[in-house]
């Protein structure tokens, strides 16, 4: 750097005070400079050339050129853009900027500039080219064939043409057309890379992976430094689960500076286990003041904090609220943060965030699949489901999503729903060990005790051998499984979790307490501890400690105030205190209106007041968010009853008893309506 102050003040010195001597003298200098490939030092001088003389249309052109070959895209297109501003009439210049802009998806800009290089050069086959490549981002393909078909006739030897031509052709499923224009794209224009990377396209659509890796080899040998092909030899490689073989085009494309691809090269680190690396990289990134790299680089740094030994989620969210300040408008900003968010307990935020995510980018199935998660561990099935099944239709949403909706329906209690998208996915992606693992829990809610074992003895799954050993009431061979891991790991919480089960299932509460105390001690947010111990001092009789409990929860974890509301609404209406009971019910139903436990409990509240017409709006509320359940169903047809509505209220009622056949209440309700809708008869008047 400062060879080159040296340097510009001699220039200066020389040239005197005639600007368009200085500019000229600094224009030499700066293509030395760019003839040796020192690029960035040949901006230096051009910039310095532009200051001096900023009508020189060359000098614009020269540090366009320069700006994008160094990856700096947004500079370069606002150095061409001034050239293009002095200088209307320049085609070339105008095609630039049109290939940039179809490069950045603004297809309408970029068929602007086309079209105004056209206005200057009508033969130009170049520009026709650009201009169908444009209409065909905008889906007007019949104009595009049109724009393509006639460039082939001004130039029949432009392989360019031949090559977006057969591009289109692919796209519209014309096969055996696309390959005989492609190929000869490359016979017309054997030195350039850009028929073959269009062939490589072409096999791999065809899901002929092999040759379109071959075309890709002959398009790096024609143009080792070509940027598409690297991009697309890196994504085939990394599809192909060959990670070894991506890393020197990635890092190939990291080396000219663009901080798009650098990111990649550090994401591809961070994910590969290199994560000291992948810091160094985020660090270099992190001195670059563009707000969408820094907010990138704040994101992958957050994540990077998210899987150190040991993790710092304090230090990720720090991190992802500063890539979030960088760029407001960056989804993967609110992404970090959210995650961050999540590993640090603050759950009603983190869901803020991913709802941010998926307001920036609707399609973001990795973010409705994160508030599935929240949702499903604050006790919100029904939420769990809807943002599973949004997650699961997306087309990034792939095997996760899909996962998370049958696990979200095995928690809720729709087994025959959870066991048909199992099947789905299993058809569909294979018999991954996450996908048999859910396979033998969902055999163990569906009574399958046999099946799940031996699943689970297959896996090495600890907590579902617990839970089997549990189901069979083979308490002493449960404790058996947990008591080693407890001496292991004393103060790991979901081990502490595993031991309260294990001592509840035994009947044998004063054992269980203790851990669920340490639990707390450990995870003062942990909701089933807080709801087992209520549970615990509710069967003890002592209702105001359940209470305390659930109070306790609901100060901890305001993010799961539904559940925990209904429970101590729950505890009231035991109690008998009927308005407590219902100002919980309430509360829950304030966060949210679809809350069914709550919306029935407060049903039957009202009903026996007499306050029907909220009540069957409750009840309605309750059968629709608790599908498959006798109780909801029983309300419904209750209220009904209680409205004077006997021929309405059977079809709940005989809901309810086909669910629930065992209880009597349930038949003896269906009985009395069954009479009250019979016709009368003389002898009833």
């Amino acid at each position: 750097m400062k060879r080159i102050l040296l340097l510009s003040l001699l220039i200066c010195a020389a040239c005197g005070g005639d600007p368009a001597e200085r500019a000229r003298a600094y224009t030499a200098s700066g293509d030395d400079y760019a003839a040796k490939g020192q690029l960035n030092e040949a901006v230096i001088e051009y910039r310095n050339a532009a200051k001096a003389d900023p009508n020189r249309v060359e000098v614009f052109v020269k540090l366009g050129r320069a700006l994008r070959k160094l990856g700096r895209v947004p500079d370069a297109y606002a150095a061409l853009s001034r050239a293009a501003e002095l200088n209307p009439r320049d085609a070339a210049t105008q095609l630039e900027l049109a290939s940039i802009l179809i490069a950045e998806g603004d297809f309408q800009g970029a068929r602007v500039r086309a079209e105004q290089a056209l206005q200057s050069e009508p033969s130009n086959a170049e520009a026709h080219v650009l201009l169908g490549t444009a209409l065909i981002g905008l889906e007007k393909l019949d104009v595009a064939v049109e724009q393509l078909e006639r460039a082939m006739r001004i130039d029949p030897t432009h392989a360019g043409s031949f090559a977006a031509l057969g591009s289109l052709r692919l796209f519209q499923g014309k096969k055996d057309e696309a390959a005989t224009l492609l190929r000869k794209a490359a016979e017309l224009d054997p030195k350039s890379a850009r028929p073959h990377i269009a062939l490589a396209n072409f096999y791999w659509a065809l899901g002929d992976k092999a040759r379109a890796e071959a075309e890709l080899n002959e398009a790096l040998k024609r143009e080792p430094e070509n940027r598409l092909a690297h991009r697309a030899a890196a994504m085939l490689y990394l599809v192909t689960g060959r990670a070894r073989e991506a890393e020197p085009h990635l890092a190939a494309l990291a080396a000219t500076g663009m901080p798009r691809d650098r990111l990649a090269l550090a994401e591809f680190k961070a994910a590969h286990g290199r994560r000291d690396e992948a810091k160094g990289d985020v660090a270099l990134l992190l001195k670059n003041r563009e707000p969408e790299t820094q907010a990138a680089a704040h994101a992958l740094n957050a994540r990077l904090y998210l899987a150190a030994t040991p993790p710092d989620p304090q230090a990720a969210v720090k991190e992802g609220r500063a890539a979030v300040t960088a760029m407001a408008q960056a989804p993967e900003a609110h992404y970090a943060l959210g995650l961050a968010l999540a590993a640090t307990g603050q759950y009603d935020e983190a869901d803020a965030a991913f709802a941010e995510v998926l307001r920036l980018e609707p399609r973001a199935a990795v973010a409705a699949l994160e508030r599935s998660r929240l949702s499903l561990a604050r006790g919100d099935g029904r939420a769990a489901i809807e943002t599973a099944r949004a997650a699961a239709s997306s087309p990034s949403g792939g095997a996760a999503a899909s996962l998370q909706l049958a696990r979200s329906l095995r928690a809720t209690g729709r087994l025959t729903e959870a066991r048909a998208e199992l099947a789905s996915l299993r058809a569909s992606a294979g018999d991954s060990t996450e996908v048999q693992t859910e396979a033998a829990w969902l055999a163990l809610a569906s009574g399958e005790r046999a099946a799940a074992r031996a699943a689970f003895e297959r896996l090495g799954v600890l907590e579902g051998l617990v839970a089997a050993d549990l189901h069979d009431g083979h308490v002493d061979a449960a404790r058996a499984r947990v008591n080693p891991l407890l001496d292991a790991k004393p103060n790991d919480p979901s081990t502490l979790m595993l031991a309260a089960r294990v001592e509840l299932a035994a009947q044998d509460p004063d054992a269980a307490e203790p851990y669920l105390n340490r639990v707390l001690e450990l995870d003062p947010r942990s909701l089933d501890a807080y709801y087992l111990l209520a549970d615990i001092y509710r069967r003890r009789g002592n209702a105001s400690r359940a209470r305390a409990e659930f109070e306790r929860a609901l100060e901890t974890r305001p993010d799961a105030a539904v559940p925990t509301r209904t429970m101590l609404g729950l505890i009231e209406q035991a109690e008998g205190n009927a308005a407590q009971a219902e100002q919980q019910y309430r509360a829950a139903l304030a966060r949210d209106s679809r809350a069914g436990v709550a919306a029935n409990n407060l049903a039957w509240l009202l009903a026996e007041r007499g306050e029907i017409d909220e009540a069957r709006r409750l009840a309605e509320t309750a059968v629709r968010e608790l599908p498959g359940r006798p109780e909801a169903q029983h309300t419904l047809g209750w209220v009904m009853l209680k409205q004077g509505r006997p021929r309405e209220a059977i079809r709940p009622l005989e809901a309810s008893v086909k669910l629930a056949p065992d209880r009597a209440q349930y038949r003896d309700d269906l009985t009395r309506a069954r009479r009250e809708a019979a016709p009368k008869t003389k002898t009833d008047e």
